[in-house]
């Protein structure tokens, strides 16, 4: 039988495995390694060292990035107005000041809306950017002017904060303080920079609503503090001053009208209010003047309503315009007045009315010699009359130093002399260019109606020659 041949060495050719070093050998090399070749050293090393720098990178925050637990104590700190906390970590910690939380909103943001100065200042002097908005789109301004902080709305503000509202959103925060009442918070608004003109949807202002509301205190505030336009017009053309009006608060109005804020509707509402009084519509001229309305506005004639009720003879609108304060001397552009306007239609009854609420004819005496001279000269006695009792000078001389007496022996026109005499207690004495008198006149023009009426009520032949 033949014996199985083995293929395995001999126990003694087999190689002794390698001896691993211990602790303190000195003995060991890469070479030595079993996976060692030749020049992987080289190769290996460089890709080592930058994959743990790799992991580092992943596991470590950046030295200018602190981790999320950094951020959230810091804006904590700001939250509870710890200043001391909020300076170290920015000056010895790295913080950055605009770190924000998931809304946005920075560690100013929080100390605005929480009244905490000081924290505000370390962040401001820091570098802290007032105007940053959060994802609401509000800013630290904004926040301080909501929760009422004014020492902190001053120091944004000083650090160059600004609001910058869109337009329609500005006109909301201030209309909506206006018709709330709340004027503390309209101060703060304005304080902080707002736009007062800003105008909502339909172009009305803060100063249109406070008008509308009769809110004199948020009207004030407006324009002398927020130098709020007097004459911004709303989507239908009104003014403050015309919402005033239409809703009849009169300290609105006497106030806009005092700083002589204009309507809007002006030419119109002249129209409207002339037409009436040339009616003698005493129901539209009370409530035109209840809400307002000037009542001596004249047209392109400067002719007023008070003039227009005269010609209609309407006595109850010249009472009411009188009453509302018309000033019966105003002046025409041909220098008619409302008393020469009764005095020349005959209405009696208003010269009257007018005389006693202080109307002149505001004539000079080359006027009133030449108005009275023509009406002696054309035999009209009545408005000599109405002339002497609307008070003119009777005595008037023309440039020939002639009076309507002068003018009316010549004529021999007995009633107007009668007139002059009698009523307006005419001079028989006054001499024209030619020394002459009025009896001198009615002698030469052999006027003997006249010459007896003089002599007999004291005219001597000569005068006081």
């Amino acid at each position: 039988m033949l014996k199985p041949t083995s293929s395995l060495p001999k126990a003694e050719s087999i190689p002794p495995a390698p001896r691993s070093p211990g602790p303190g050998s000195n003995n060991f090399r890469k070479s030595d390694s079993v996976t060692s070749t030749p020049g992987m050293e080289q190769e290996k090393a460089p890709q080592a060292q930058a994959h743990l720098l790799k992991v580092r990178e992943l596991m470590l925050p950046a030295a200018d990035e602190p981790d999320e637990d950094q951020t959230e104590a810091f804006l904590l700190a700001a939250q509870r107005g710890n200043s001391t906390k909020v300076r170290r970590m920015l000056q010895h910690e790295g913080q950055p000041p605009d770190s924000s939380n998931f809304e946005g909103r920075t560690a100013l943001m929080l100390a605005a809306m929480h009244g905490h100065r000081d924290v505000a200042l370390a962040l401001l002097g820091a570098g802290a950017d007032p105007n940053v908005r959060d994802k609401e789109g509000s800013t630290a301004l904004l926040k301080a002017v909501r929760n009422g902080h004014d020492s902190i709305v001053s120091l944004l503000r000083s650090c160059g904060a600004e609001l910058d509202l869109p337009s329609t959103e500005a006109a909301a925060h201030v209309c909506t303080c206006v018709f709330d009442c709340n004027v503390p918070l309209l101060r703060r608004f304005i304080k902080a920079g707002i736009a007062v003109n800003a105008g909502n949807f339909d172009k009305r202002t803060a100063l249109h609503v406070a008008a509308a509301e009769g809110n004199l205190a948020a009207v004030r505030v407006l324009v002398e503090e927020g130098k709020a336009d007097l004459a911004v017009a709303d989507r239908w053309g009104a003014t403050p001053l015309d919402e005033a009006m239409r809703v009849g608060s009169r300290a609105v109005m006497d106030y806009l009208q005092g700083l002589n804020a204009p309507t809007a509707r002006d030419d119109d509402r002249t129209t409207e209010f002339l037409y009436a009084a040339a009616r003698g519509d005493t129901t539209k001229l009370r409530h035109m003047v209840q809400y307002g309305f000037e009542v001596n506005k004249g047209d392109y004639d400067n002719r007023t309503a008070l003039m227009l009720a005269v010609v209609g003879n309407h006595a109850a609108a010249v009472n009411t315009l009188l009453g509302a304060g018309a000033d019966a001397n105003v002046q025409d552009n041909l220098g008619h007045n409302a008393l020469l306007e009764a005095t020349k239609r005959g209405h009696d009854s208003l010269i009257r009315l007018l005389i006693d609420n202080d109307a002149k004819l505001g004539f000079d005496e080359i006027r009133s010699a030449s108005e009275m001279c023509t009406a002696a000269a054309q035999g009209n006695v009545d408005l000599i009359r109405r002339y002497i009792k609307a008070g003119i000078n009777v005595n008037a001389a023309d440039y020939d130093k002639r009076t309507a007496l002068h003018i009316a022996a010549a004529e021999g026109n007995l009633e107007v002399v009668k007139a002059l005499v009698e009523l307006g207690n005419a001079d028989f004495n006054v001499r024209d260019r030619w020394s002459l008198d009025p009896l001198d006149e009615a002698m030469r023009e052999r006027r003997e109606a006249v010459v007896k009426f003089l002599q007999e009520n004291g005219a001597l032949i000569g005068g006081d020659m």
